[in-house]
Protein backbone atom coordinates (compact mmCIF):
# COMPACT_ATOMS: atom_id res chain seq x y z
CA UNK A 1 0.00 0.00 0.00
CA UNK A 2 1.34 3.42 -0.94
CA UNK A 3 2.17 5.96 1.75
CA UNK A 4 0.49 9.34 1.88
CA UNK A 5 3.07 12.11 2.21
CA UNK A 6 2.16 15.70 3.02
CA UNK A 7 4.93 17.79 1.45
CA UNK A 8 6.10 20.97 3.10
CA UNK A 9 7.64 23.87 1.15
CA UNK A 10 11.23 22.73 1.74
CA UNK A 11 10.51 19.33 0.18
CA UNK A 12 8.76 20.86 -2.83
CA UNK A 13 11.74 23.17 -3.39
CA UNK A 14 14.31 20.40 -2.85
CA UNK A 15 12.52 17.96 -5.15
CA UNK A 16 12.22 20.48 -7.99
CA UNK A 17 15.47 22.47 -7.84
CA UNK A 18 17.57 21.12 -4.98
CA UNK A 19 21.04 19.55 -5.14
CA UNK A 20 21.07 16.43 -7.33
CA UNK A 21 21.66 14.18 -4.30
CA UNK A 22 18.53 15.34 -2.50
CA UNK A 23 16.48 15.42 -5.72
CA UNK A 24 17.38 11.79 -6.38
CA UNK A 25 16.62 10.77 -2.81
CA UNK A 26 13.22 12.45 -2.86
CA UNK A 27 12.42 11.09 -6.31
CA UNK A 28 13.04 7.57 -5.05
CA UNK A 29 11.13 8.11 -1.80
CA UNK A 30 8.07 9.67 -3.43
CA UNK A 31 7.82 7.30 -6.38
CA UNK A 32 4.39 5.65 -6.50
CA UNK A 33 3.38 7.38 -3.24
CA UNK A 34 0.44 9.73 -2.69
CA UNK A 35 1.78 13.29 -2.68
CA UNK A 36 -0.37 15.81 -0.83
CA UNK A 37 0.19 19.43 0.10
CA UNK A 38 -1.79 22.56 1.00
CA UNK A 39 -2.67 25.73 -0.85
CA UNK A 40 -0.55 27.52 1.75
CA UNK A 41 2.54 25.52 0.70
CA UNK A 42 1.80 26.31 -2.95
CA UNK A 43 1.60 29.99 -2.02
CA UNK A 44 4.88 29.89 -0.04
CA UNK A 45 6.72 28.20 -2.90
CA UNK A 46 5.42 30.70 -5.43
CA UNK A 47 5.99 33.77 -3.23
CA UNK A 48 9.41 32.77 -1.90
CA UNK A 49 10.87 31.12 -4.99
CA UNK A 50 9.01 31.64 -8.26
CA UNK A 51 8.68 35.38 -7.60
CA UNK A 52 12.45 35.58 -6.99
CA UNK A 53 13.10 33.98 -10.38
CA UNK A 54 10.76 36.47 -12.02
CA UNK A 55 12.45 39.38 -10.24
CA UNK A 56 15.86 38.15 -11.36
CA UNK A 57 14.51 37.79 -14.92
CA UNK A 58 13.86 41.53 -15.09
CA UNK A 59 17.21 42.34 -13.44
CA UNK A 60 18.88 40.24 -16.16
CA UNK A 61 16.81 41.98 -18.84
CA UNK A 62 18.15 45.32 -17.61
CA UNK A 63 21.84 44.26 -17.58
CA UNK A 64 24.41 43.85 -20.37
CA UNK A 65 25.55 40.36 -19.33
CA UNK A 66 24.66 37.39 -17.14
CA UNK A 67 27.68 38.06 -14.91
CA UNK A 68 26.62 41.69 -14.38
CA UNK A 69 23.10 40.56 -13.46
CA UNK A 70 24.43 38.03 -10.94
CA UNK A 71 26.81 40.61 -9.48
CA UNK A 72 24.03 43.15 -9.08
CA UNK A 73 21.80 40.49 -7.50
CA UNK A 74 24.52 39.41 -5.05
CA UNK A 75 25.19 43.01 -4.01
CA UNK A 76 21.59 44.19 -3.60
CA UNK A 77 19.53 41.20 -2.47
CA UNK A 78 19.23 39.19 0.71
CA UNK A 79 20.74 35.74 1.30
CA UNK A 80 17.57 33.73 0.58
CA UNK A 81 17.12 35.37 -2.81
CA UNK A 82 20.78 34.79 -3.69
CA UNK A 83 20.47 31.09 -2.81
CA UNK A 84 17.33 30.77 -4.94
CA UNK A 85 19.14 32.07 -8.04
CA UNK A 86 22.15 29.86 -7.33
CA UNK A 87 19.81 26.84 -7.29
CA UNK A 88 19.00 27.35 -10.98
CA UNK A 89 22.48 28.50 -12.04
CA UNK A 90 22.95 25.53 -14.40
CA UNK A 91 20.32 27.17 -16.65
CA UNK A 92 23.04 29.55 -17.84
CA UNK A 93 25.60 26.83 -18.65
CA UNK A 94 26.94 26.99 -22.22
CA UNK A 95 25.57 30.50 -22.80
CA UNK A 96 27.92 33.29 -23.84
CA UNK A 97 28.01 35.83 -21.04
CA UNK A 98 26.83 38.70 -23.24
CA UNK A 99 24.04 36.65 -24.88
CA UNK A 100 21.32 37.95 -22.56
CA UNK A 101 18.55 37.17 -25.07
CA UNK A 102 19.34 33.46 -24.93
CA UNK A 103 19.76 33.63 -21.14
CA UNK A 104 16.31 35.23 -20.85
CA UNK A 105 14.83 32.55 -23.11
CA UNK A 106 16.37 29.80 -20.98
CA UNK A 107 15.15 31.42 -17.77
CA UNK A 108 11.59 31.76 -19.16
CA UNK A 109 11.70 28.08 -20.07
CA UNK A 110 13.02 27.14 -16.63
CA UNK A 111 10.25 29.02 -14.82
CA UNK A 112 7.68 27.35 -17.05
CA UNK A 113 9.21 23.93 -16.35
CA UNK A 114 9.17 24.51 -12.59
CA UNK A 115 5.49 25.50 -12.66
CA UNK A 116 4.58 22.43 -14.72
CA UNK A 117 6.68 20.07 -12.59
CA UNK A 118 5.07 21.43 -9.43
CA UNK A 119 1.63 20.63 -10.83
CA UNK A 120 2.72 17.08 -11.70
CA UNK A 121 4.38 16.59 -8.31
CA UNK A 122 1.20 17.19 -6.31
CA UNK A 123 -1.69 14.73 -6.47
CA UNK A 124 -4.08 16.54 -4.17
CA UNK A 125 -4.49 19.67 -2.03
CA UNK A 126 -5.84 19.12 1.47
CA UNK A 127 -7.34 21.08 4.38
CA UNK A 128 -7.46 24.66 3.09
CA UNK A 129 -8.17 26.00 6.58
CA UNK A 130 -6.33 29.27 5.95
CA UNK A 131 -7.92 30.27 2.65
CA UNK A 132 -4.91 32.47 1.90
CA UNK A 133 -5.72 35.29 -0.52
CA UNK A 134 -2.30 34.85 -2.16
CA UNK A 135 -2.91 31.19 -3.01
CA UNK A 136 -5.59 32.10 -5.54
CA UNK A 137 -3.28 33.02 -8.42
CA UNK A 138 -1.74 30.78 -11.08
CA UNK A 139 0.99 31.48 -13.61
CA UNK A 140 -0.79 30.32 -16.76
CA UNK A 141 1.44 29.91 -19.82
CA UNK A 142 -1.24 28.36 -22.04
CA UNK A 143 -2.48 31.80 -23.06
CA UNK A 144 1.03 33.11 -23.87
CA UNK A 145 2.29 32.89 -27.45
CA UNK A 146 5.24 35.26 -27.29
CA UNK A 147 8.03 36.41 -24.97
CA UNK A 148 6.18 39.71 -24.50
CA UNK A 149 3.01 37.94 -23.35
CA UNK A 150 5.00 35.74 -20.94
CA UNK A 151 6.64 38.85 -19.49
CA UNK A 152 3.22 40.45 -18.99
CA UNK A 153 2.12 37.28 -17.17
CA UNK A 154 5.26 37.49 -15.02
CA UNK A 155 4.50 41.11 -14.10
CA UNK A 156 0.86 40.36 -13.20
CA UNK A 157 1.86 37.31 -11.13
CA UNK A 158 4.59 39.20 -9.26
CA UNK A 159 2.32 42.20 -8.68
CA UNK A 160 -0.32 39.93 -7.13
CA UNK A 161 2.14 38.86 -4.42
CA UNK A 162 3.30 42.43 -3.95
CA UNK A 163 -0.03 43.46 -2.49
CA UNK A 164 -0.13 44.47 1.17
CA UNK A 165 -2.21 43.16 4.05
CA UNK A 166 -5.19 40.98 3.08
CA UNK A 167 -5.82 39.33 6.43
CA UNK A 168 -9.52 40.21 6.11
CA UNK A 169 -9.76 38.00 3.02
CA UNK A 170 -8.52 34.78 4.68
CA UNK A 171 -9.53 32.53 7.59
CA UNK A 172 -6.34 32.68 9.69
CA UNK A 173 -8.15 34.39 12.61
CA UNK A 174 -10.77 31.62 12.59
CA UNK A 175 -8.02 28.99 12.36
CA UNK A 176 -6.35 30.44 15.46
CA UNK A 177 -9.63 30.18 17.38
CA UNK A 178 -10.40 26.63 16.19
CA UNK A 179 -6.84 25.40 16.72
CA UNK A 180 -6.21 27.35 19.94
CA UNK A 181 -5.60 24.21 22.03
CA UNK A 182 -3.19 22.82 19.42
CA UNK A 183 -1.32 26.14 19.27
CA UNK A 184 -1.03 26.20 23.07
CA UNK A 185 0.46 22.68 22.93
CA UNK A 186 3.12 24.00 20.56
CA UNK A 187 3.99 26.96 22.78
CA UNK A 188 4.26 24.69 25.84
CA UNK A 189 6.19 21.88 24.18
CA UNK A 190 9.83 21.52 25.22
CA UNK A 191 12.05 20.92 22.21
CA UNK A 192 15.36 22.63 21.55
CA UNK A 193 15.66 23.95 18.01
CA UNK A 194 16.27 27.50 16.82
CA UNK A 195 13.50 27.23 14.23
CA UNK A 196 11.01 25.72 16.68
CA UNK A 197 11.84 28.26 19.39
CA UNK A 198 11.29 31.06 16.86
CA UNK A 199 7.83 29.65 16.02
CA UNK A 200 6.94 29.47 19.73
CA UNK A 201 8.07 33.06 20.27
CA UNK A 202 5.99 34.39 17.36
CA UNK A 203 2.94 32.37 18.43
CA UNK A 204 3.17 33.64 22.00
CA UNK A 205 3.41 37.23 20.74
CA UNK A 206 0.17 36.74 18.80
CA UNK A 207 -1.63 34.94 21.65
CA UNK A 208 -0.61 37.64 24.15
CA UNK A 209 -1.71 40.43 21.81
CA UNK A 210 1.79 41.84 21.37
CA UNK A 211 1.63 41.14 17.63
CA UNK A 212 -1.45 41.32 15.41
CA UNK A 213 -2.30 38.64 12.91
CA UNK A 214 -1.39 40.01 9.49
CA UNK A 215 0.07 38.77 6.23
CA UNK A 216 3.54 39.61 7.60
CA UNK A 217 3.05 37.73 10.88
CA UNK A 218 1.53 34.86 8.90
CA UNK A 219 4.82 34.59 6.99
CA UNK A 220 6.69 34.28 10.27
CA UNK A 221 4.59 31.33 11.49
CA UNK A 222 4.40 29.56 8.15
CA UNK A 223 5.83 26.29 9.53
CA UNK A 224 3.14 26.21 12.21
CA UNK A 225 0.37 26.80 9.66
CA UNK A 226 1.72 23.99 7.48
CA UNK A 227 1.78 21.62 10.48
CA UNK A 228 -1.73 22.64 11.59
CA UNK A 229 -3.08 21.83 8.12
CA UNK A 230 -1.43 18.41 7.93
CA UNK A 231 -4.09 15.65 7.70
CA UNK A 232 -3.97 13.11 10.54
CA UNK A 233 -3.66 10.23 8.06
CA UNK A 234 -0.62 11.68 6.25
CA UNK A 235 3.11 11.73 6.97
CA UNK A 236 4.51 15.25 7.02
CA UNK A 237 7.66 15.17 4.91
CA UNK A 238 10.22 17.94 5.38
CA UNK A 239 13.93 18.77 5.23
CA UNK A 240 13.59 21.22 8.15
CA UNK A 241 14.28 19.78 11.60
CA UNK A 242 12.23 22.54 13.28
CA UNK A 243 9.20 20.49 12.22
CA UNK A 244 10.27 17.75 14.64
CA UNK A 245 9.12 19.88 17.56
CA UNK A 246 5.91 20.94 15.79
CA UNK A 247 4.99 17.38 14.82
CA UNK A 248 5.77 15.95 18.25
CA UNK A 249 3.72 18.66 19.93
CA UNK A 250 0.77 17.96 17.61
CA UNK A 251 1.28 14.18 17.61
CA UNK A 252 1.72 14.10 13.82
CA UNK A 253 3.46 11.46 11.79
CA UNK A 254 6.57 12.91 10.16
CA UNK A 255 9.79 12.12 8.34
CA UNK A 256 12.77 14.42 7.97
CA UNK A 257 14.94 14.10 4.88
CA UNK A 258 18.61 14.75 5.75
CA UNK A 259 20.07 18.00 4.46
CA UNK A 260 22.57 18.10 1.62
CA UNK A 261 25.29 18.83 4.19
CA UNK A 262 24.70 15.51 5.90
CA UNK A 263 24.37 13.60 2.62
CA UNK A 264 27.40 15.18 0.98
CA UNK A 265 29.93 15.22 3.79
CA UNK A 266 32.85 17.59 3.22
CA UNK A 267 35.25 15.05 4.77
CA UNK A 268 34.25 12.42 2.20
CA UNK A 269 34.65 14.93 -0.63
CA UNK A 270 38.12 15.93 0.59
CA UNK A 271 39.13 12.28 0.94
CA UNK A 272 38.13 11.58 -2.66
CA UNK A 273 40.01 14.66 -3.87
CA UNK A 274 43.10 13.55 -1.94
CA UNK A 275 43.02 10.16 -3.64
CA UNK A 276 42.65 11.75 -7.08
CA UNK A 277 45.55 14.12 -6.45
CA UNK A 278 47.62 11.22 -5.10
CA UNK A 279 47.12 9.21 -8.31
CA UNK A 280 48.47 12.10 -10.32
Amino acid sequence: MSKRFYLDTSVVHSRLVGHVSIRNRLSSKLKNQKRITSHFVKMEFERNFVCDLIEFYFVLKDQRSVIEAKKYWAEHYQKRKIKNILSIDDVFTDIDDDDTERALFKLRSQIKTIIICFKHLIHRYENDNVGCFFSNVDLNFSICDSAEEIEKAFVAFYAYFDKKNYIDKCKIVVLFKVKYDAIKKITQYDYKSDGFEAQKEKLNSIIEGKKKLSCNSCKEIGDTIIALECPEYAILLTTDDSFMGLCKALNLQYEIIPSVRSMVRIGDVLAKLTKIVGRR
